[in-house]
């Protein structure tokens, strides 16, 4: 399946709403997260590599790794330009992109390595490639790459936390957005 330039990006408005925002009236890093999958996630089933895609192999995705540039924080009632596209496969790791925008100011320039596992055994699977042939589209959002963080010298356990039942996505693991919420929460 071939899918023209305007088909291998998906483009949608996001109006900042009141639950977003943290008491500077600003999006909160979680909600931006849950609008950047909800974003991927809309633009993969249309390309047929989405979820319904996967469950017929018994696989899921996961995110694996994340880089944001913020030029701006969101702000409550903008209206967020929004837009996504997957470039292409990084060995194991298919890529995704993300640009946000308003009246043509960047807000946020994303990019992710994302991993597709297998649900049975919960180990990663090799993607296929003829799944993202003619769906890719050849730019970054990102100036630099996502490189792994170094574990810190001097780290203590800064907090402990149970999985709560709402922290579940539908794959039956916590949803990566509740990951960063614990790390913010641990930072007090």
């Amino acid at each position: 399946m071939t899918v023209s330039t305007y088909e291998k990006q998906l483009a949608t408005t996001y109006r900042v709403k009141t639950h977003d925002v943290d008491i500077r009236q600003e999006m909160k890093l979680p909600e931006i997260m849950n609008l950047l999958q909800e974003l991927a996630t809309q633009h993969a089933d249309k390309l047929n590599f989405g979820y319904d895609h996967l469950v017929r192999k018994n696989q899921f995705w996961v995110l694996s790794r994340m880089r944001l540039e913020f030029h701006q924080m969101p702000a409550w009632k903008q209206s967020l330009d929004c837009r996504t596209w997957s470039n292409g496969l990084d060995g194991i790791f298919p890529l995704r992109n993300w640009q946000l925008s308003t009246q043509n100011a960047p807000v946020l320039s994303g990019y992710a390595q994302w991993l597709i596992l297998d649900a049975r055994t919960h180990r990663p699977a090799r993607p296929d490639a003829t799944d993202f042939e003619g769906k890719i589209l050849n730019k970054r959002a990102t100036s630099q790459d996502i490189k792994k963080l170094r574990p810190f010298s001097n780290a203590g356990l800064l907090g402990k936390f149970t999985v709560r039942l709402h922290e579940l996505d539908m794959n039956g693991h916590v949803n990566n957005v509740f990951y960063m919420a614990w790390i913010l929460d641990s930072l007090g």
